[in-house]
């Protein structure tokens, strides 16, 4: 009898679900999210007005994936037949703040709607990419209620070059600031 309890026990630890479960990218299929925005997000000027901080920072680690279905967090346990959309997080170095002060001495974590679901597809926003560890990127970002960073949309995340870098500090210069309820981050300098 304590056989079967130790077996039972083992495969309960072996097979129980975890907010750290690693999902594995394997298949190759990419989800698009079509999104409406309340804004031209091709119009530097309001992009960078909308936004709460916009940085150059680079990817120090992935952090890990949740799950959640519109403001509700879910584990990425199988099988839920509408797990929701993946939000990635990761751990950033600020390297240059062009919109807003965030701290620059230690790392911070901003979340990236899109990643990877439980079945290994990748989901993101059309034109949108996913942030890779040990890259540089220019970041525009909304503080969430809660006081989190989010990176959410087409247009919030670039691979860091010249040309762009040089379109979000004009559109910084000349921006068109959105009328909406903005929160407070602990980020914050």
């Amino acid at each position: 009898m304590k056989k079967l309890a130790y077996i039972l026990i083992i495969l309960l630890v072996l097979t129980s679900c975890t907010r750290d479960k690693t999902v594995e990218k394997v298949n190759g299929d990419v989800v698009q999210i079509e999104a409406s925005y309340q804004f031209d997000i091709n119009d530097f000027e309001m992009l960078v007005g909308y936004a709460d901080f916009v940085f150059v920072g680079k990817v120090n680690k992935e952090l890990g994936t949740l799950m959640k279905h519109g403001s509700e967090e879910v584990e990425t346990c199988e099988p839920i037949n509408d797990p929701g959309t993946p939000y990635t997080n990761y751990e950033v170095i600020v390297e240059e703040n062009i919109k807003g002060e965030l701290i620059t001495d230690k790392p911070i974590e901003i979340q990236k709607a899109g990643g990877y679901d439980g079945e290994g597809r990748l989901v993101l926003f059309n034109n949108d990419l996913l942030p890779e560890e040990g890259k540089e990127y220019i970041f525009v970002v909304y503080v969430q209620q809660n006081g989190d960073l989010l990176a959410s949309g087409e247009n919030t995340t670039f691979l860091l070059n010249d040309d762009i870098l040089a379109k979000i500090k004009e559109g910084y210069r000349n921006q068109k600031v959105g009328d909406r309820q903005r929160f407070t981050t602990q980020y914050s300098k």
